[in-house]
């Protein structure tokens, strides 16, 4: 049970290299495992072996969790305000919030990068050492560390628009998953 109230279920669950993390049904986020780089998002890097509550962080007020991601040593998640929030190890920049190097122990806000504003996260997944997501548009953003799809293999702490391609044009994205040094999706022609 650990932080979670008397209750509270799990809506969804991802495993990263050595944490888990859950959403439950109260729209909170809860992690556990390993906390090296502050993973787990509760403000500390105490390891657990039992859910904890992750930090409201950058979060707004009565923001609550729609997805989550749990990574390499860093876990993403998207907000029901349609913005990312990541938190954990950061040397790549695979927090997205144009500060790389700076391990945050709590969320903090996904930059706007390439996305036109207006643009909102639909879907996210952290990779070992990057992050991916799928804009309202149907677009293909990702940052962290050079496998992020946009023709170059610089690393990037902010989002990047991933290339068209061999994509035909008008082709968008429904799903994405970020792996450990490589990224695929799936586009809207199946």
């Amino acid at each position: 049970q650990g932080a979670r109230p008397s209750g509270v279920t799990f809506s969804s669950i991802s495993a990263g290299g050595s944490h888990t993390c859950a959403i439950g049904s109260d729209g909170n986020g809860y992690c556990w495992g390993y906390n090296n780089s502050g993973q787990l998002g509760n403000g500390s890097t105490t390891n657990s072996n039992i859910p904890v509550l992750v930090s409201q962080g950058a979060m707004g007020s009565g923001v609550i969790f729609s997805s989550i991601s749990a990574g390499g040593n860093h876990t993403c998640a998207i907000g029901s305000d349609g913005e990312g929030y990541c938190w954990g190890w950061n040397n790549y920049g695979q927090l997205g919030n144009g500060d790389g190097g700076i391990n945050p122990d709590t969320p903090v806000l996904v930059s706007q990068g390439a996305r036109p504003s207006g643009v909102t996260f639909s879907s996210i997944s952290s990779g070992n050492y990057h992050t991916c997501a799928i804009g309202s548009n149907g677009e293909g953003y990702c940052w962290g560390t050079g496998y992020i799809g946009n023709g170059n293999t610089y690393n990037s702490n902010v989002p990047v628009l991933v290339s068209q391609e061999a994509r035909p044009v008008g082709t968008i994205f429904s799903s994405i998953s970020a792996g450990d040094m490589h990224t695929c999706g799936v586009g809207s022609d199946g």
